[in-house]
């Protein structure tokens, strides 16, 4: 009867710890152990990012569990991504990227990709536009939904 109750007690414990959030798959990307749980559908696609107008870099998605923007190794400039909803993206503001060199005054902002969704610690999943500071660049943009 003791060995029942241990057993109907650890299986309460390991339903409530993955209703609130936790389970034993193993995270990914930066993101919780839940979102790749969630995860059923990945998209990788490749975006072009120009500097003469904003582009729309990934549309918006009710079910997005997770999506990552990343910049190439190889790239020589800076994209500026907006995540204003329907806001066009600016040169000089907002979130960058870049190829991993850090920009003199921009350490701390200084990135190669961005990860964002409902499942992680940016849950965003509206549309995400960016612009280059020159020529253009592409994008690579992975993306999992519910």
């Amino acid at each position: 009867m003791e060995k029942l109750k241990l057993a109907i007690a650890g299986i309460l414990v390991a339903l409530a710890s993955y209703l609130i959030g936790g389970s034993s798959v193993p995270a990914k990307l930066g993101m919780t152990s839940r979102s790749q749980a969630s995860c059923n559908v990945r998209v990788s696609t490749k975006a072009v990012v120009g500097n003469e107008s904003s582009a729309t870099i990934l549309s918006a998605h009710p079910n997005r569990a997770w999506a990552r923007i990343q910049q190439p190794a190889n790239a020589t400039n800076t994209v500026y991504l907006s995540f204003d909803e329907g806001a066009s993206a600016v040169s000089g503001s907002g979130m960058f990227l870049t190829d991993g060199i850090t920009v003199i005054g921009y350490a701390s902002s200084t990135l190669d990709n961005v990860v964002f969704g409902l499942n992680t610690d940016m849950p965003y999943n509206g549309a995400v536009t960016g612009i280059t500071n020159t020529g253009s660049t592409t994008v690579l943009v992975t993306e999992c939904i519910f």
